[in-house]
């Protein structure tokens, strides 16, 4: 079960008040933290994952992720999703959110950060988490965006893509 904190739209932390993950119980003006983990090597390679085809959107590319939980922080959460989905572990390395915007949802509005961390991974060392993850592999920005024009890339939209690029340490 996976339970949330939930904040005010000013990210302030309602004291007491979660939600558990599926149960639409949120009201309209009441949000969780969502987030995207980016992480980029010293050729400018994105680290991506491939949904599992199971899930919804599954066999698309995108960028780890997933909702913060009770108690986390966002660049907790996001090096959580990582170490989970790929067992790539950034802590420690240097991280920064580049983009951030509000989602309104019926019964689940969300705040989400994009991460960029810059870290050096070998994806033949990673592991796909079961269920969630089919495969991983790293492209380059334009390759992202190519899957992206080709609704081939999910989760994140081409004004986070370019947010990101000119993030990129080059």
């Amino acid at each position: 079960m996976e339970v949330w904190d939930i904040y005010d739209i000013n990210r302030n932390r309602i004291d007491g008040r979660t939600s558990v993950r599926g149960s639409d119980d949120m009201k309209d003006d009441e949000f969780h933290i969502v987030v995207f983990a980016v992480v980029c090597n010293s050729d400018g390679k994105l680290l991506c994952s491939m949904r599992d085809r199971n899930k919804m959107f599954g066999g698309t590319w995108e960028f780890c992720g997933g909702s913060a939980i009770t108690g986390e922080t966002s660049r907790q959460a996001a090096e959580r999703e990582l170490l989970e989905e790929t067992g790539l572990d950034v802590r420690g390395c240097e991280g920064r959110v580049v983009a951030t915007n509000t989602k309104y949802w019926p019964g689940s509005n969300w705040f989400y950060d994009v991460w960029l961390f810059e870290s050096e991974f070998d994806t033949a060392l990673l592991t796909p988490q079961e269920g969630e993850v089919e495969k991983i592999d790293c492209f380059g920005i334009d390759q992202v965006k190519e899957l992206l024009r080709q609704n081939n890339f999910t989760g994140i939209t081409s004004e986070f893509i370019d947010k990101i690029e000119e993030n990129i340490k080059k």
